[in-house]
């Protein structure tokens, strides 16, 4: 039905499904998105038809469609020989620039290879996610390297986004790629002033020192390493509430950001051996808590609360995480005369 409806639709209206059928393709909030590889090609297909009546399009979606196709001899199983050369041709910004280079085209047009580049960091294949992250390192560069509006606009309202949504998940190998794509887009707009755009997050950033960056210390397979990323984002945090820091995290970046990273392992850890690193990052969540707004530090203290029947084997770990969170609490509890 939705195939034979596509012919009848003008170009304005064309753009528009097409840019909100290509969210299908992309992942449902921190978790994958639809995994049925053959659903996944038939959207591609519908997209590729849509592109018909806007002929800039049609690149873009034929390169979509050899992404998502699907092995003939396979049931379920990705067509590789096909996928991951289209894959691999997205490691070059040039690329991507050259996919919306038309007088009509924009960014957002590249929608639907974004989302399924997102789609597949939470792929099991390894050459997929990997090959995946380093595209959306390629398309993060492009937009850096353009300057233009248009790809600002993109990064800021499609990527960091996704990027953000990924911080959510609840499986660290997921969540590696995620924390490295913020990594590198602080890195590239360190110097724009949209909090967005995560530049704030830049002075966490060492890229002399792997040992002193945060974002690959938090993400490193070494449990020691993370735990120490954690001691230093403290010194960092507390260094902030007292009025002493040579710059400022955005409340964006704390919240959205640096978060959801230290609240994980409270859920995760379950070894004698994590216990150390986990008790690192329920002390950070307090050192966080006490530069939160009011609705942000509210909200995290009932997340917390509404886990501890889903995680009954992780109460230790919340009950010291909600005396953090207390411990953090930072509000004027004077109350203002207003008829006065």
């Amino acid at each position: 039905i939705l195939f034979s409806l596509t012919s009848d639709l003008d170009s304005s209206t064309s753009n528009s499904v097409f840019s909100d059928i290509s969210r299908a393709l992309g992942p449902y909030r921190s978790r994958e998105g639809i995994k049925t590889l053959s659903i996944r090609l038939d959207i591609a297909s519908l997209v590729d038809k849509i592109a018909e009546n806007v002929p800039r399009l049609k690149k873009i979606t034929s390169l979509l469609v050899m992404l998502l196709s699907v092995d003939s001899k396979r049931v379920e199983e990705i067509c590789f020989e096909t996928a991951i050369p289209a894959l691999n041709s997205l490691n070059d910004g040039e690329t991507w620039k050259s996919l919306c280079d038309g007088p009509d085209s924009t960014p957002f047009d590249l929608m639907p290879l974004i989302q399924v580049c997102f789609n597949f960091l939470h792929n099991e294949d390894g050459v997929i996610s990997r090959a995946s992250f380093v595209g959306l390192k390629a398309l993060v560069l492009a937009a850096a390297s353009s300057g233009s509006e248009s790809w600002l606009k993109l990064i800021e309202t499609i990527v960091v986004p996704l990027s953000r949504s990924g911080l959510q998940s609840r499986e660290s190998q997921i969540r590696r790629p995620y924390i490295n794509l913020v990594r590198e887009i602080s890195i590239l707009f360190r110097d724009d002033p949209s909090p967005a755009l995560c530049g704030d997050l830049f002075p966490l950033v060492d890229t002399e020192n792997p040992d002193m960056d945060f974002f690959l210390s938090v993400s490193h397979l070494q449990i020691h390493r993370r735990a120490r990323a954690f001691q230093r984002i403290r010194k960092i945090l507390l260094a902030q509430s007292q009025g002493s820091l040579g710059f400022q995290l955005s409340s964006l970046s704390l919240s959205n950001v640096l978060l959801p990273i230290a609240l994980h392992p409270v859920y995760e850890s379950k070894q004698k051996s994590e216990e150390t690193f986990a008790m690192e990052s329920i002390a950070t969540l307090g050192a966080i808590s006490r530069l939160l707004s009011w609705s942000k530090y509210n909200s995290l203290l009932w997340s917390v609360l509404s886990q501890f029947e889903r995680y009954p084997d992780q109460q230790r770990y919340l009950v010291a995480a909600m005396c953090a969170i207390i411990d953090g609490f930072n509000f004027d509890l004077v109350r203002k005369d207003t008829e006065s």
